[in-house]
């Protein structure tokens, strides 16, 4: 064994803060695993220390006899770290101990060979060499035969007793396997410190209760995942972790102590993964994500159950999810995130978030048929990603903790680009059902969503006042029983939608909360541009109405906009548009009555008549044609009628008129 175990480079700090989230320039000791002492031989640059200073670049560099050391930092951050000598060493002495194996094996193959040739009856001593349970050769017969099928950890050094930390057994195992192994095991596996995976070896458990990995701490506040490999751990774009899938077991988060917000203490911590499957996991009472892995293009997400993923979060700090899966390291990361369940988590349920140091805002994400509920923030979300396709799931009761911009069911965040929302339940929770963020990009699709007895909308499109939502459709949704107005897409004086379209949507009996000005079935605040609302159906048909408008904008700019074919019987109000309105075609409304024709009389007394038009506002457009060839004129173009005169009386004068907005 080495004398001196050398670390190099070791990320203390990164911009993503992912490891200790120091401050450059921090002391971090270095501490024996054993005992909560200075790790003895501990040098940096030659001169015996007792901690650790980073470097410009957030690393340190230094030897110790220990081969793997605890790092601790100031607020109770610390993690285990393994010198690659030591690990080397690990290899070595499996390779070695498997070498003897096979030898024991081989000689008594040969012993019984040689009986054989000499016409000698079969050796008692061998067959029981070979039966025996307790035998060596036995033992090396199992060796082999589980390498090439399936390993049993119980039989490798994890005690998995409850009581035993079992860390240092499961890496030595996990590094002394080659691509192809499958390890499983038995019991409850108590981690002190993180298991560092490699490629193409995978772990498969007996199920929830039966195989289970808890992580805990023994020295106060300390944060770490029960299964990682990272960028500390030489995880990169060209060198991903392979082919691994991990299913059928637990990881239990509660033994670490530490109640302040923290993104560590994960189940599982995985950066840059290639065609890994993640299948039916039980991953429960983490501080930080749960599954909280980046960068998997090719993977499979199913199957899992968290409860109580991120419990420590504090309403304002990042991460803290049930699952969270980081983004941008390729441009096209395809993972499917399917059939799981997050429950009562902190903020939010499912996450997927493009990280500002990548550099695309990558495509190909699916996340479907999946159930958040009672999470403390949104039950699903997308930051930055492009064409995100989030359908089939239902989110109920979240936004627990009422924060704002994290309450709703679903959510769109910035920079995020043409999603698709589809086919999705959202209910009962504290914000809207569906949110698009005020800085998300243009393009996405709204489409065949339930949104009911949620807090505020069915569905809200916040836009910002200098970004347009370009080529947004919200189409065929269903909003009722919402607090606030079924659908409500706001403009600000420069970003305007645009090349839109709302359409064939059903939103009855919203406005609950009875709020003025915010009970409408659809609510186009601030108007819209090159754009068509057609086809929706609003209306409320109960005992106490609250819904007062169908269509409704207090204010905007309407410039080249369709709004044709909408149902409005049984509102109040049918519509009420205001604002500028320089391009806005309004017809075949039911409910609101855009467009009128008639006949009228100016008698031969009268040099003028009031014609009532019926309209559900001012005409912008009348055209009188009288049956003569007298001239005549409108006036006093009003909300209820206008007035046709002529010059002076005489005979009856009889006319067709027409009337639109």
């Amino acid at each position: 064994m080495a004398t001196d175990y050398l670390f190099t480079e070791v990320p203390i700090f990164d911009r993503l803060g992912v490891n200790l989230m120091l401050a450059r320039g921090q002391k971090i000791d270095v501490l024996d695993t054993r005992v909560d002492t200075v790790a003895p031989g501990l040098k940096q640059q030659g001169q015996p220390v007792t901690f650790v200073t980073s470097d410009q670049l957030g690393r340190a560099t230094f030897t110790s006899t220990q081969g793997f050391v605890r790092l601790r930092a100031p607020k109770g951050f610390e993690r285990v770290v393994y010198s690659p000598q030591y690990l080397q060493e690990v290899r070595q002495a499996a390779t070695d101990a498997a070498s003897s194996a096979s030898s024991a094996a081989t000689s008594a193959t040969a012993a019984q060979n040689a009986a054989n040739l000499v016409g000698a009856p079969a050796d008692t001593a061998i067959a029981a060499a070979v039966n025996g349970a307790a035998s060596q050769t036995r033992a090396a017969l199992d060796d082999l035969t589980e390498r090439r099928k399936v390993i049993d950890a119980n039989k490798r050094g994890v005690k998995a007793d409850g009581v035993t930390n079992d860390a240092p057994a499961w890496n030595a195992l996990v590094a002394s396997c080659t691509a192809g192994d499958v390890i499983t095991w038995t019991g409850r596996s108590m981690l002190n410190g993180p298991i560092i995976w490699k490629s193409g070896v995978s772990l498969v458990g007996q199920g929830r209760g039966k195989s289970v990995l808890a992580t805990r701490d023994t020295t106060g506040s300390v944060y770490f995942s029960a299964i990682q490999r990272i960028v500390a751990d030489g995880a990169s774009v060209s060198s991903p972790l392979l082919n691994c899938t991990f299913r059928d077991f637990e990881i239990d988060g509660s033994g670490l102590s530490g109640t302040a917000a923290n993104v560590g203490g994960k189940a599982m911590f995985i950066q840059f993964a290639r065609r890994c499957q993640f299948l039916n996991l039980y991953l429960h009472d983490t501080v930080g994500t749960a599954f909280g892995c980046d960068f998997l293009p090719e993977c499979l997400i199913s199957g899992l159950v968290v409860e109580r993923g991120g419990r420590n979060w504090d309403g304002v700090d990042g991460g803290h999810a049930g699952i969270g899966i980081g983004t941008g390291a390729w441009q096209v990361e395809d993972t499917l995130i399917t059939n799981c369940h997050t429950i009562d988590c902190g903020q939010w349920g499912i996450f997927t978030e493009w990280q500002a140091d990548q550099p695309y805002h990558s495509r190909g994400l699916k996340i479907v048929n999946n159930v958040a509920t009672g999470c403390q923030g949104p039950g699903i979300a997308d930051i930055g990603n492009t064409g995100v396709y989030i359908a089939g799931n239902y989110c109920r009761g979240n936004g627990t903790r009422n924060v704002t911009d994290r309450r709703a069911g679903i959510v769109i965040y910035a920079k995020a680009e043409g999603l698709i929302v589809v086919n999705n339940i959202c209910e009962n929770n504290a914000g809207a059902g569906i949110t698009l963020n005020a800085f998300a990009y243009g393009g996405h699709t709204i489409r065949g969503n339930t949104c009911s007895g949620n807090t505020r909308e069915g569905i809200f499109v916040d836009t910002p006042p200098s970004v347009a939502h370009n080529g947004l459709t919200i189409a065929d949704n269903r909003c009722f029983l919402n607090g606030r107005s079924g659908i409500k897409v706001t403009s600000g004086a420069s970003a305007i939608i645009k090349n839109s379209r709302v359409d064939r949507n059903h939103c009855y009996n919203n406005g609950t909360a009875l709020i003025a000005g915010d009970r409408r079935g659809i609510d186009l605040f601030g108007g819209m541009v090159d754009s068509t609302v057609c086809g929706n159906r609003c209306y409320d048909d109960q005992a106490t109405p609250t819904q007062d408008n169908g269509i409704a904008s207090a204010s905007g700019t309407w410039t080249n906009v369709l709004m044709e074919g909408n149902n409005l019987v049984g509102q109040a109000t049918g519509a009420s548009i205001t604002g500028t309105v320089t391009g806005l075609t309004r017809r075949n409304n039911l409910g609101y009555v855009t467009e009128a024709r008639g006949t009228g009389q100016i008698t031969s007394a009268a040099t003028n008549v009031t014609v009532i038009h019926g309209l559900s506002i001012a005409p912008t457009a009348v055209v009188v044609t009288p049956r003569t060839n007298e001239n005549v004129w409108v006036t006093t173009i009003g909300a209820s009628g206008f007035i046709v005169n002529r010059a002076t009386a005489g005979a009856a004068l009889d006319f067709t008129w027409s009337a639109l907005v």
